[in-house]
């Protein structure tokens, strides 16, 4: 089998655009230093509740959570993988279908990640901004129906098996977390009903992850092929030109 190779030169950055990322670098960390500086001279709360993990400010062992964080683990890895194909495609993919649809799943993954991340639907929406937790979902479950529908073509373009286990296992925890299949008292009082919720979340997280990877993998592996095929046609071209 004929093997292709992608030159560094084809995909690297140029000296001269390197340097217009300071713009960006600074309208990422003033904002946060910013932020940071209010909080400081307003918040009636001490910072090192604000900057310290959570673990050692609790003194609680390092297992704590220790689900909830892989999950988080993987919404970020499946977001980041959804941006960064949008990025390198932005230009070059062919398909501008598929291009839409790698950036609204990193839209919604990010969403999806925040909302897992300061337990939005569970503590700050209802306690804090007087949204119910229904309400909640149903805004969730309306945006992933827009998403589903909008690019129903090109999902089924896609190997979507993973994406079906992954919206099944959401399913089933948010079965689990309204407790509409009963669990009997022993199960309960030995944390089942959180295990069997948080657990099937996971699961779900992680087909979510496996999906986006597979897709955008799929998506970036064409791409290379059609550069590395531009190239060989280029060099092939100066070839016959200087013969």
């Amino acid at each position: 089998m004929e093997k292709t190779h992608l030159h560094i030169e084809s995909i690297s950055m140029p000296v001269e655009r390197s340097t217009s990322l300071l713009p960006v670098l600074l309208w990422v960390y003033l904002p946060i230093i910013a932020i940071l500086a209010i909080v400081a001279g307003t918040v009636d709360i001490h910072l090192g509740a604000l900057t310290r993990d959570p673990l050692a400010l609790l003194n609680q062992p390092f297992y704590i959570g220790f689900f909830s964080n892989i999950g988080i683990l993987f919404w970020c890895a499946a977001a980041v993988i959804c941006f960064f194909s949008f990025a390198l495609l932005q230009n070059y993919y062919r398909s501008r279908k598929m291009h839409s649809f790698i950036l609204y799943s990193g839209i919604v993954t990010s969403v999806l990640l925040l909302d897992d991340l300061f337990l939005i639907h569970e503590e700050v929406a209802p306690k804090y901004l007087f949204i119910p937790e229904k309400f909640v979902y149903l805004i969730y479950a309306v945006m992933l129906l827009v998403y589903l529908v909008k690019f129903r073509k090109t999902i089924l373009k896609t190997e979507f098996s993973l994406l079906i286990l992954a919206l099944g296992w959401f399913a089933l925890s948010i079965v689990f977390d309204k407790g509409y299949i009963p669990l009997s008292p022993s199960m309960v009082k030995r944390g089942f009903d959180f295990y069997l919720e948080d657990g099937a979340k996971l699961l779900g997280i992680v087909s979510w992850f496996a999906y986006l990877a597979k897709v955008c993998g799929g998506c970036i592996g064409a791409f290379l092929d059609q550069r590395t095929d531009m190239g060989s046609l280029s060099n092939s071209t100066a070839l016959q030109q200087v013969k």
